[in-house]
């Protein structure tokens, strides 16, 4: 229902239902994506040049590549998992992009969006297809409005 709801609001605008705040966006402004920067780009060792590729403990989280490029791929068992993964923020990356597929549902038919970005304890959720960001689904309504914080008054 997420993605559908956001799609469904005028872009750019950010619209609370429920308790909820969507934001129907393109703008990369708003992600809290943590390694944004790399996004399409190859990242190696400094010293050898080689790509890196495999599993690696950063700052308390995991950071997935392949072929030198942010992709969490597939565990052992043939499931998908994340190429940032940290106890409250997971961000999903296919080939250097942010991008996450939606998981089928009860009906053929039928499938839920899942967030590429989750953060905040999963109190914030981007969409993400190819690269493209689609929009952003947040409890914490006062994010979306102030994604950099709050302006200070003058002389404050």
């Amino acid at each position: 229902m997420s993605l559908n709801t956001i799609k469904d609001q005028k872009e750019g605008v950010a619209v609370e239902i429920g308790g909820v705040k969507y934001l129907h966006t393109h703008d990369q402004k708003y992600s809290r994506s943590i390694y944004l920067e790399f996004a399409g780009q190859t990242v190696g060792d400094l010293k050898t040049e080689e790509p890196y590729h495999g599993d690696f403990p950063y700052n308390g989280m995991t950071v997935r590549f392949r072929e030198g490029k942010l992709d969490g791929g597939v565990d052992e068992e043939g499931e998908g998992q994340p190429a940032v993964d940290a106890d409250t923020h997971i961000e999903w990356w296919r080939d250097g992009k942010l991008h996450r597929d939606p998981e089928w549902g009860i009906g053929e038919d039928e499938n839920t969006d899942l967030p590429a970005v989750t953060g905040d304890g999963g109190r914030w959720k981007e969409f993400w297809r190819d690269g493209v960001l689609l929009g952003i689904e947040s409890t914490r309504l006062d994010i979306i409005e102030y994604p950099y914080g709050k302006p200070k008054a003058a002389g404050a």
